[in-house]
């Protein structure tokens, strides 16, 4: 353990490009992600602490920094983990309910291989955020451009091609293919399917305005899959009354 500042850190993942470590303090519950100048005094203080793993597990346990807020909404049972600082680490949503919802979540975490410690739940965090998606839900326009989220964890592919969707007005598509030209990498619409496919952040990234070409309105990885699509795709005047996608 290291003193520093009245309270003691033990470093347990290090990135030396961008001076970012997780640590566990003598007066947190949680492990913390530090940066800047506070992460680099850690550091000299004692650097034969590096000998830890891999910058990967800061993307692992970014989200038990997080708090979970889970509600109910008209598109089904949301939940939306985020920081204080409102930044978003992930969103579930599309759940018939609760205990479907909640098994959702447990299941993310396991498979980020860390059951404890696990994320606060308290479903009167992040209120401006599920007021907003409350509305949203209900039929009102919300292009959440001003949330920030958590892309730590994504490539500059990635990141790119989630800038680009997020840039899709309410009730517009593109096609994969057009999204990858948008992106700056022509050619790759698979790719591209493949980062919609996986989005972390369904509606603030939205992936359901990504459609096949031809107009076919391509897959989706919610809970109910292609029929939530659809029904979000007609919220937002997209699809006709004859239920085709308009151009």
């Amino acid at each position: 353990m290291i003193p520093c500042c009245g309270c003691e850190f033990q470093i347990i993942a290090f990135d030396s490009r961008t001076l970012t470590i997780v640590v566990f303090s003598s007066g947190c519950r949680y492990p913390l992600v530090l940066s800047g100048s506070f992460a680099k005094r850690l550091v000299e203080l004692d650097f034969r602490q590096l000998n830890c793993p891999s910058i990967d597990l800061v993307n692992q346990m970014s989200i038990l920094r997080a708090v979970i807020a889970a509600f109910d909404t008209e598109l089904g049972y949301m939940a939306v983990a985020a920081q204080p600082n409102g930044v978003l680490r992930r969103i579930w949503f599309d759940y018939d309910n609760e205990v479907d919802l909640r098994a959702a979540i447990k299941s993310t975490l396991d498979s980020m291989g860390h059951s404890e410690p696990t994320p606060d739940f308290n479903d009167a965090a992040n209120a401006n955020l599920v007021r907003r998606f409350k509305k949203f839900a209900s039929g009102q326009v919300d292009t959440f451009a001003d949330v920030k989220l958590d892309l730590t964890w994504a490539t500059p592919f990635q990141q790119r091609v989630i800038a680009r969707a997020r840039a899709i007005p309410y009730g517009k598509t593109l096609s994969y293919g057009s999204l990858a030209s948008r992106a700056g990498f022509a050619g790759a619409a698979r790719a591209v399917g493949s980062v919609m496919a996986k989005n972390r952040f369904p509606l603030v990234v939205p992936c359901h305005r990504v459609v096949a070409s031809g107009n076919h309105l391509g897959g989706f990885s919610s809970h109910h899959g292609t029929c939530t699509k659809e029904r979000l795709l007609e919220m937002e005047g997209a699809i006709n009354e004859k239920g085709a996608l308009i151009s």
